[in-house]
């Protein structure tokens, strides 16, 4: 029987969120009688862990590190690395910030082949990467801008086109009058705020229209006191497990966010035939293309959702034709069945050309110095040594920024590659702009420290 390859998806823990969507569908679809996939989280378990494990997928919880990176628990580090050597292949997650210990951990035990997906609008910081998996152009360009080494795979997010088909999904609910609704996490980034605002101008002008938000998160108690004193009327649903059930649901889909890198989440609902209004940042516009399978709006507009909210109930057959023009786009460049393949691919040729190149180690055996290496608290994207010089990390910052000027975590990379250049004005500008947004997140924290020891 030939031999199956163990691939470990490494990632901190799963909240309900796009790329643990992602995770998921490829973990579904992928072919068990050649790959054998497992998520290995090391933070926490996350709301979503019952949702894996309901699929049938293997996830191994261990308690490492808490919610800024610092290593809590060095038995369960080490259990970690433990269990960790067994595999062929380490695919690491975002793995930037609080998330460098799954990269750090793969490289200390020199796993066989050691990918990531970027799931942030900054540059890859790992050398030894063997590739680089991009889901959009905006973040091949933000690599190439910075002179990532690291070989780059553009492989598109792909939708479960069966469980997101417009035909055979009901409703999880029946409402009278249309739905304009959403779905994320409930933080800043995410911008839920616009949504609520907009729903209040929308409302005014159209008092039949029912808003829905499903997810939840640490701003849903300001978001539902500020809906009752605009007089908006808004549906909290919480977390939910049935995406497709819930989209099924809206008339329109609309998803304001600050930083999105791709909006996992409008391709979901494109796949479910919405017409989508969402933000011109990041990657969102090499998905809702701006007059034909929905509206992009700028930043923070809650006046601009809401004039287009107000033009599609105001011409619902435009609407759908958006949605059907947006299902389309989905079938033809975001299928699931695309991306799985493109994956496999990959991990196949990247292990099997590992084989043949025997001076790198493939028994992944650890020694006590790698385990206390990979047992430090992780280093920020600026810090780690010799990845890209810092001409090459600034510039990829400043591009960055231009791209997603808002999101928090552009700006920290941005503050922080500006604190190692020599830039204590971009540095410093960088700590209030994201103060301006959440001055406890750890961003923030992490950021103020650093300026407060800089000269002047």
């Amino acid at each position: 029987m030939t031999k199956r390859i163990r691939v470990a998806h490494l990632h901190s823990y799963l909240p309900f969120g796009g790329v643990e969507n992602h995770i998921l569908n490829l973990c579904r679809h992928f072919d068990s009688t050649r790959f054998e996939l497992e998520v290995c989280l090391f933070r926490e378990g996350g709301p979503m862990l019952s949702v894996f494990q309901d699929a049938g997928i293997p996830v191994r919880v261990f308690n490492v590190v808490d919610g800024d990176g610092r290593i809590v628990n060095g038995d369960q580090a080490r259990a970690f690395l433990a269990h960790l050597r067994s595999f062929d292949i380490a695919h690491t997650w975002y793995g930037g910030g609080p998330l460098n210990f799954g990269m750090q951990a793969a490289q200390s035990l020199r796993i066989a082949v050691q990918v990531q997906s970027i799931e942030w609008l900054v540059p890859a910081v790992d050398p030894g990467l063997d590739a680089v998996i991009l889901e959009s152009e905006v973040l091949k360009q933000i690599q190439e801008a910075a002179g990532v080494p690291n070989r780059l795979e553009r492989i598109n997010a792909g939708i479960d086109l069966a469980r997101y088909d417009p035909a055979t999904v009901q409703p999880f609910r029946r409402f009278d009058g249309p739905v304009v609704g959403r779905v994320s996490r409930l933080v800043e980034e995410k911008d839920p705020e616009t949504f609520v605002r907009a729903a209040a101008i929308v409302q005014a002008r159209h008092p039949q229209a029912n808003f829905v938000i499903a997810g939840d998160g640490p701003l849903r108690p300001q978001l539902e006191a500020l809906a009752q004193r605009l007089d908006a009327r808004i549906t909290f649903l919480g977390n939910c497990a049935n995406v497709p059930a819930v989209l099924a649901a809206f008339d329109i889909f609309a998803y304001p966010t600050l930083g999105d890198s791709f909006g996992f989440v409008n391709a979901e609902a494109m796949a479910m035939g919405k017409p989508v209004i969402s933000t011109r940042v990041g990657s969102v516009p090499e998905l809702v293309r701006d007059g034909e399978t929905g509206f992009l709006i700028e930043p923070q507009d809650a006046w601009g959702l809401a004039q287009c909210i107000c033009y599609l109930l105001n011409e619902p057959e435009i609407g759908r034709r958006m949605g059907c023009q947006g299902r389309q786009l989905i079938e033809t460049k975001f299928d699931l069945k695309q991306e799985v393949t493109a994956m496999a691919d990959l991990y196949h040729e990247l292990y099997h050309r590992f084989l043949g190149a025997p001076e790198r180690a493939p028994d992944g055996t650890a020694t006590d110095t790698a385990v206390v290496a990979a047992a430090q608290p992780a280093a920020s994207a600026g810090q780690r040594p010799g990845a890209l010089n810092l001409q090459q990390a600034q510039a990829a910052a400043e591009h960055a920024l231009e791209l997603a000027p808002t999101d928090i975590n552009v700006l920290a990379a941005y503050g922080t590659v500006s604190v190692e250049a020599g830039n204590y004005e971009g540095a410093r500008s960088a700590l209030l702009r994201i103060q301006a947004q959440d001055p406890e997140c750890p961003a923030a924290l992490e950021l103020q420290e650093a300026v407060s020891l800089l000269p002047g």
